[in-house]
């Protein structure tokens, strides 16, 4: 299911609990099954006139196709449902008692009248404890101990940035990755705005290694955590990340190889980069603003914020519009390393695009969108307080990117649009029409028609 179909779901999802809400043409008997034995409202369906029973009660959160209740949750089948891997072992009475937490959490906000914006569910996170949590997060902001400077991107005020920039539709973003539970958000958000780079100035995509810089970027702490800062550093000080394919993320349990893998040829390289904005930047928020789209309107951005809460651990879909128990307004209170790919004017309300790291199932597919609502100087979640990308200009003496002879093939081509991809499938069912009419011909040729010769007529006298 795709991003946008999950998103009209939820908001269908939305407006049938207001209609359920004020629906009393059930009769008692449905309205005493749905409530007792399936725990939904009971309304009359607008396709059939029957009545049905729809979304879960107050206190109950949809799970699976049933309601799970906050006395009890089956922690077995939730186990059994999502594999997750932890940190931390504990028995299965406490993981439920963790995930009984969260259905409490998730289901103040489902059952919020005006609904809200966005929807929360249960997911492989739910039963984390905080040590689970932080192998999952990883941003360490105060890390930042490299010798390489990096320059300050400066903002360009003459531009007309576009309403609408969206770097995974364009086919500049790889696809999600799996961060496990190795603290290495830092890596993969330092992949991924090379990745983003790459795509824009080449028209490819190349997925990167993270573990190169997990095993080898001595400047941060492996799964224990790092600096995008540091990680750019190493990346321009070693001339060069390989790519995914050449050295592949082993880590995923939170263990961090140690070796560092010197034959691993690099398949790109950066000579420097460049902060968009910075924790100590005596910037405005809307200074912030439009000094990050400027950037995003360009390329895909690595950018800090603060995850470590409820709300945003058991984000399902829509736009996040609140980020209690994840506020940020310091350099002290990032916590998390993500990419920002893209942000919506037209939408309500206007959005950021960030894609996370912690595997496609989470969120919308991966990634999550937040409102561009000012709160502080940093907004919602600090989406601005740290935005760091490799610089852009090929002719300038700070930076370019350059791919290395001796790497891997390139990965990923760039994605083509739905009516590029029309016009091939529509060629090649032609194509496969031509061939398989002149094979017919060929090997079963119809039958020539014999012209009969007319009989000779009868002689007169005969």
């Amino acid at each position: 299911m795709t991003m946008w179909s999950k998103t009209i779901l939820a908001l269908l999802s939305l407006g049938l609990v207001a209609a359920q809400n004020s629906s009393s043409t059930c009769d008692t008997y449905m309205t005493q099954f749905c409530s007792i034995q399936g725990h939904r409202y009971c309304y009359i369906s607008n396709t059939t006139s029957k009545p049905v029973c729809g979304s879960c009660l107050p206190g109950y959160v949809a799970w699976n196709a049933r309601c799970i209740g906050e006395t009890y949750a089956d922690i077995v089948y939730y186990l059994d449902e999502f594999q997750p891997i932890y940190v931390e072992t504990l028995t299965n009475q406490d993981r439920e008692a963790l995930l009984l937490n969260s259905i409490v959490f998730i289901a103040q906000y489902q059952h919020q009248n005006p609904p809200p914006k966005f929807q929360l569910g249960i997911n492989a996170f739910s039963a984390d404890t905080p040590a689970d949590e932080a192998g999952r997060l990883g941003f360490f902001p105060l890390l930042d101990n490299s010798t390489v400077k990096l320059t300050t991107l400066a903002p360009d005020n003459n531009s007309t940035l576009p309403d609408v920039v969206d770097w995974v539709e364009e086919g500049a973003v790889t696809s999600v990755k799996d961060q496990g539970r190795c603290g290495c958000d830092w890596a993969v958000s330092a992949a991924g705005v090379i990745e983003g780079l790459l795509a824009v100035k080449t028209d490819y995509l190349l997925s990167l290694s993270e573990q190169q810089f997990v095993s080898c970027d001595t400047y941060n702490l492996g799964c224990n955590g790092g600096s995008v800062v540091n990680a750019m550093s190493y990346a321009i000080l070693d001339k060069g990340i390989a790519s995914d394919v050449d050295y592949p993320f082993t880590d995923k349990k939170g263990t961090t190889t140690k070796g560092c893998r010197k034959n691993a040829a690099p398949a790109v390289g950066i000579q420097n980069a460049a902060y968009v904005v910075d924790f100590n930047d005596t910037l405005t928020f809307d200074e912030r603003l439009l000094r990050m789209k400027a950037a995003v309107a360009k390329q895909p951005v690595a950018m800090a914020m603060r995850a470590g809460c409820p709300l945003f651990t058991n984000y399902l879909s829509g736009i996040l519009t609140t980020d209690v128990g994840c506020e940020c307004n310091d350099s002290h209170c990032t916590d998390h390393a993500v990419l920002m790919v893209g942000y919506n004017d037209t939408a309500n309300p206007p959005y950021w695009l960030v894609k996370n790291s912690w595997n496609a199932t989470w969120g919308e597919e991966g990634y999550v969108r937040i409102a561009q609502t000012q709160k502080g100087n940093f907004g919602l979640f600090g989406v601005l307080s740290q935005g760091i990308v490799p610089i852009l200009s090929s002719n300038s003496s700070s930076a370019t990117v350059s791919m290395s002879q001796s790497s891997g093939t390139i990965q990923e081509k760039k994605k083509l649009k739905w009516w590029a991809w029309f016009l091939i499938i529509l060629a090649a069912l032609l194509l496969i029409y031509v061939t398989i009419s002149c094979l017919t011909g060929m090997l079963c040729p119809r039958p020539k028609k014999q012209v009969e010769e007319p009989e000779p007529e009868k002689d007169a006298e005969q």
